[in-house]
Formats: structure tokens, sequence, C-alpha cells
């Protein structure tokens, strides 16, 4: 993740960055050195698109819709801002995302979703108009 080349170049010099820079990522040294941390270790990761991309190429037409996710250990949970739709996938298990939990583990599905509005609401994150 681009956001983690900071926090590791920081490491590599034993740097300390500017109070008010906040780290959103986590260094990488460690992989690099080979003492991997595992993945529970990580602050969870957000991904915000409020807005619509459609375009054609080769492949035909496609388009995208505004939504978010959340990664947290080995659980992933997508948004999908027009329909309130929620997906859940364990990448441990199901890297393609193939097997949509959401039904199967609930209560999962609300604390991912639960963290990723908070994270919304803390980084007043824009929300698209749904009108």
């Amino acid at each position: 993740m681009c956001v983690d080349f900071y926090p590791t170049l920081l490491e590599i010099a034993s740097a300390k960055g500017r109070p008010e820079h906040k780290l959103d990522g986590t260094s990488f040294w460690s992989l690099a050195v080979n003492d991997p941390k595992p993945a529970s270790s990580r602050a969870p990761l957000y991904w915000h698109f409020p807005g619509y991309l459609e375009g054609r190429g080769e492949l035909g037409v496609w388009r995208t819709t505004p939504g978010g996710a959340i990664r947290f250990g080995e659980f992933k949970l997508i948004e999908f801002f027009e329909t309130g739709g929620l997906e859940l996938y364990n990448l441990a298990e199901d890297i393609g995302e193939q097997k949509n939990l959401a039904r199967a583990m609930p209560g999962k599905t609300r604390d991912l979703h639960e963290q990723l509005k908070a994270w919304r609401e803390e980084t007043n994150a824009p929300m698209p108009s749904m009108k």
C-alpha cells in the first residue's frame, strides 16, 4: 500500500515523522529483513470511492459505482452506497472474493460495517448524493 512507504522510510532512517502528520500506514521493513508480522497485528485498511467511473474499451463498456471497504485481519467488507448492500469475504480462504459471508456471519459483518462508518465520520469522508 502506498500509505506504507512513509512509515517504512522513517523506520529505515531511524527517524520520527512530524507530529502533525498522521501515519495511516504500517512499515513493511520487517518483511524486507525476513521478520514478518502477522496480518492480525496491522490496523484496519480503508478504501473510500464516493464517485462513478465509466469507460469503453476492448472489453466493452464498464462502470463502477460508489462504495467503500475495510480490510481487517483476514476479513474484507465492501459496502455499496447505491444499494446499501454489504459483502464480506475471508481473504485467507477466498482470495478471489467468490463466497460472500455477510449472511453467514452477521456479527462480523455488523462489526466491520460499524468500524467503516466510524472511520468515515472521523475523517469527514465525502458521501455521494443518491437523489
